[in-house]
């Protein structure tokens, strides 16, 4: 079985069984869907006939593979089964309905944990404050007396879930997670399913991390959550699926993207199916009172006059318990501060990818390109795509998520 090579190909979806190497069967849906999301996991769906012999093959943790236009463009693992035995349709309505989340979901498995520190902390700090690990096994790339970068203290964090590792205080981490196809954890941990290309000074282009400081995690915080805080500071992070080699994460130090502005548009009646607004202030809030891990400092203020002159005072707390210095702090309530402002205006930009610009091939996440409203030009972000392709569609009707590119603090 193979997945399509051509970038003119439609959509082909592969099941592979938990070990993530073996490929099953290539499913033909009555209709599918891919939902992309910048340093989101984002989530997929299906549904079979029940009569398709695949459909008995349909189990948990299964990860389902999205080729389109020529190359694998995301996935999902089955985490909900909806099997329909009985329908008014009677045979031709029966039918095993399945979604789940996308690759990102696998930094769900793992949480920051207390290893490395004394038992009574419930944090884990990274900096001038934390544990020594000079001396692991094997060897951290620095030790913790000088602040860190964000791609140290997440590459860490990734280590100490994936592999065994012994610290300087005679612990050993053998959480093994990531892993597949075991024997028993405790001596054979399998196949190891994720891998990263950053490391404690660059970043997965690579260039170096811009940013050292100390930064403290609350134990028991998922590692998603940990990058999706780290995402907010103007990271990005993407991951990638190889049947040959699993999944890669790619971390970044600036945002990603390629201003495609100046020859990628959007226009009201060439390629845009449908395009429709909603705008609410429901949730605005202009001043943040920040509480960070500083028992001197322990919370600080950040506000935006202008919000709070058009739509009166509205307060809002932030928790930011890693943060250690009121800068760092402050540099979240600022971030927070971003989407909460002002009126959340979601533009949903419907687009047929049967005519140009197509995406994957002219556009991709991260890029920006122009909106034309009848001669009214707006720049935006790609930020997010839902991919449906109903019944036996080649190509999918994509509905492309935008940021404004003039939001300012």
């Amino acid at each position: 079985m193979t997945l399509a090579t051509a970038n003119t190909d439609g959509p082909e979806w592969m099941l592979y069984d938990t070990d993530l190497s073996t490929p099953l069967h290539i499913l033909k849906g009555i209709d599918a869907g891919l939902y992309l999301r910048l340093n989101e996991p984002g989530s997929g769906s299906m549904t079979l006939p029940l009569t398709d012999p695949a459909a008995a093959d349909i189990q948990h943790a299964r990860f389902v593979v999205c080729s389109y236009r020529g190359a694998i463009r995301g996935g999902f693992f089955i985490e909900s089964i909806e099997r329909i035995d009985v329908n008014e349709s009677e045979y031709t309505g029966r039918a095993v309905r399945f979604s789940g989340r996308g690759s990102l979901a696998l930094l769900d498995d793992a949480c920051v944990a207390d290893w490395g520190t004394p038992d009574v902390q419930n944090t884990r700090k990274f900096g001038t404050d934390g544990i020594d690990l000079t001396g692991m096994v094997p060897a951290y790339p620095i030790n913790s007396g000088a602040p860190w970068t964000k791609g140290n203290i997440f590459a860490s964090l990734l280590r100490e879930a994936r592999d065994l590792i012994t610290n300087t205080l005679g612990q050993k981490t053998d959480r093994y997670c990531w892993h597949v196809d075991g024997a028993s954890f405790g001596v054979d941990a399998g196949t190891e399913i994720l891998d990263w290309d950053f490391d404690e000074t660059n970043d997965s282009i690579p260039v170096p991390w811009t940013v050292a400081e100390d930064i403290e995690l609350r134990v028991g915080m998922f590692l998603l959550d940990v990058l999706r805080q780290f995402a907010a500071l103007q990271h990005d992070f993407t991951i990638d699926f190889d049947p040959a080699t699993g999944f890669m994460l790619h971390g970044f130090d600036q945002r990603i993207g390629t201003d495609k502005s100046g020859t990628v548009f959007f226009r009201v009646g060439q390629n845009c199916i449908g395009v429709s607004y909603t705008s609410t202030c429901t949730d605005v809030r202009n001043q943040i009172t920040v509480e960070l891990s500083d028992p001197i400092t322990p919370f600080t203020e950040v506000y935006n006059n202008p919000s709070l002159q058009a739509y009166r005072r509205r307060e809002s707390f932030l928790s930011a318990s890693n943060a250690t210095t009121v800068a760092t702090a402050e540099d979240y309530g600022t971030e927070e501060l971003k989407a909460i402002k002002d009126p959340v205006t979601e533009v949903s930009v419907k687009i047929s990818d049967a005519v140009g610009p197509r995406i994957f091939i002219d556009y991709e996440l991260g890029d920006k390109i122009s909106y034309d409203d009848i001669g009214t030009v707006e720049e935006l972000r790609v930020v997010g795509a839902e991919l449906s392709w109903p019944g036996d569609q080649k190509y999918a009707d994509v509905v492309v998520e935008v940021e404004d590119m003039e939001v300012t603090p």
